[in-house]
């Protein structure tokens, strides 16, 4: 069976390095994108089992990125969990209720990030 696959968009360079680095030691294998358009694209073309989203990103947005998915059959039951350092105002909050299978709140423990990951999806093979 082949390992799970996980889109990381998020914008900041080393960011996504951590989280990939911290996924793929733990088996999960990984795509990256840097804003919320390249994560569609991306998650048109790769059809990953979740998306690990940054909301504040160049181009497109993680609240544009995720309307886009949701609203797109090839990736409306793709699950999306989002890490951010915003806070969300009601209507936010509102909609990423509606969004994102899981919210994070930056800084935090990638180690958090891979205990969500494995709620959410299993373990990488299976």
């Amino acid at each position: 069976m082949p390992k799970k696959l996980i889109l990381i968009v998020e914008d900041n360079e080393d960011t996504r390095f951590v989280f990939s680095a911290i996924l793929n030691y733990d088996g999960y294998r990984i795509v990256e994108a840097c804003n919320g358009a390249l994560g569609f694209e991306r998650a048109l073309e790769h059809h990953p089992d979740l998306v690990i989203t940054d909301i504040d990103m160049p181009v497109m947005d993680g609240f544009a990125a995720a309307r886009r998915m949701r609203g797109d059959e090839r990736t409306c039951a793709i699950p999306i969990l989002v890490i951010t350092g915003n806070d969300f105002t009601l209507a936010e909050q509102a909609e990423a209720d509606s969004l994102f299978d899981g919210c994070f709140s930056k800084p935090m423990q990638p180690s958090r990030v891979l205990a969500e990951v494995q709620r959410m999806i299993g373990p990488p093979g299976g």
